[in-house]
């Protein structure tokens, strides 16, 4: 399903799979694009589905950039990151490069609902078979140690928005020769945020990682905002804002039963 307001003449789109192991939470990432995410002409993300293992997936699909729904330590030592760090030829491998990123960017501490994108670009081509390995890990906390997350937050589209919003500046700045030595983002591979160890309900996860894609294929190609300066465009602007926080906090109040560990 792809959709965008995009110019075709920048060409920043690209491709955002969602992958995991749970039918519920796959059927409900498809409900929520069939009502969010309208077929529309102009390019700027596509979004598709798997259900099954991410290993699986990339036996056979050439993906470029790996999510690590993380902690903000980069310890990535369990669950899917733990799947992830094996991918990679394991956690002696990958951790001290993920952490040499967060120490040289955030101190060694990222905060909860960011994006730092690593280039694991050797360990990618070390652990390559009949395979390809995707060169980029997008680290991005969904909480700062494993705990339950509070199924009423909106740290799902928080996350999703700062992917999203990460990638596309990467594909910018590699686009103007600003990235030297890096390559162009075409594909992200993604799992549910929080479904894990945060126990973060599948449904509401789906609705914001959508919600999310949606918000970004509506305003990140827009260059001029309505007049920003002018008392007009600043009301405009708050109107939106306002239309968006409420569709971001539209919880789902109803209980919902916690999700097992993903894409293992």
């Amino acid at each position: 399903m792809e959709v965008g307001n995009g110019s075709e003449a920048r060409d920043e789109g690209f491709k955002l799979i969602l992958v995991d192991l749970q039918q519920k939470l796959v059927s409900a990432w498809q409900e929520e694009m069939a009502k969010e995410l309208p077929e529309q002409s102009n390019r700027t993300i596509s979004v598709t589905t798997y259900q099954g293992y991410f290993q699986n997936y990339l036996q056979a699909n050439d993906v470029d950039c790996m999510v690590s729904p993380a902690n903000s330590f980069g310890l990535m030592d369990g669950g899917l990151d733990l799947a992830i760090s094996n991918f990679y030829g394991g956690v002696a491998k990958l951790v001290p490069v993920v952490r040499n990123a967060l120490i040289d960017e955030c101190c060694g501490q990222q905060n909860v609902g960011s994006c730092l994108l690593v280039d694991v670009k050797e360990l990618a081509q070390s652990a390559q078979q009949a395979r390809k390995v995707p060169r980029y890990i997008a680290h991005v906390p969904t909480m700062r140690v494993p705990k339950l997350l509070n199924p009423e937050d909106d740290i799902v589209y928080r996350c999703t928005w700062a992917l999203l919003t990460a990638v596309r500046k990467h594909n910018m700045q590699v686009a103007r020769n600003d990235h030297r030595g890096h390559e162009r983002i075409n594909s992200v591979l993604c799992s549910g945020f929080g479904t894990g160890a945060g126990h973060f309900p599948a449904h509401e996860c789906a609705r914001q990682m959508v919600l999310a894609v949606k918000h970004f294929a509506e305003r990140s190609w827009e260059q001029d905002d309505l007049q920003r300066s002018s008392n007009s465009g600043l009301l405009t602007l708050w109107e939106k804002a306002d239309k968006i926080e409420d569709a971001v906090c539209s919880f789902v109040k109803a209980a919902d039963t916690p999700s097992s560990p993903n894409m293992l």
